[in-house]
């Protein structure tokens, strides 16, 4: 992955750190972006491990459910890092409650984690990448057990 531009829209967890640290190691630069500044402390700390490992990176805390900020992250990420070869969103959310249970209030913010966010990344960085025409844009969704199970159910 030398030379390789990474930018990561996360919430810092040790799947994301994982993931930005193998990247790094194998010598990617990594832009990392906030899904809210509530997670900023975390995802520095990411960069503050590819610091040490020698590739460039940059934090920068931004509230993903405005369209500004995402599309801010996508520029910094070429303008800084000089380009982007992959972008991933890194932002799921679950609920707790099953589905007939969720109130609107604890809906809502899953709907945006889930939906909204990733909408707004992937179109962001979709353009950005588009007038260079390079790079790849991945969502990541954890494995569902239960789809797993009404799939084979439905087999």
């Amino acid at each position: 992955m030398s030379g390789t531009v990474l930018a990561v829209l996360c919430r810092g967890t040790d799947a994301d750190r994982a993931l930005c640290v193998a990247a790094a190691e194998a010598g990617a630069d990594v832009a990392l972006g906030t899904v809210s500044p509530a997670d900023e402390f975390r995802v520095a700390s990411i960069a503050n491990e590819i610091w040490s490992i020698g590739t460039r990176q940059f934090v920068m805390p931004l509230d993903a459910t405005d369209p500004t900020a995402i599309a801010a992250f996508a520029a910094r990420t070429f303008d800084e890092l000089g380009g982007c070869r992959l972008a991933l969103a890194s932002t799921w959310l679950e609920s707790n409650a099953p589905f007939p249970q969720l109130s609107a209030d604890e809906w809502l913010p899953v709907l945006s984690a889930n939906l909204t966010i990733p909408y707004l990344f992937i179109g962001a960085f979709s353009k950005a990448m588009g007038t260079r025409s390079e790079g790849r844009i991945i969502v990541v969704a954890p494995a569902n057990p239960a789809a797993d199970t009404a799939e084979r159910a439905a087999r």
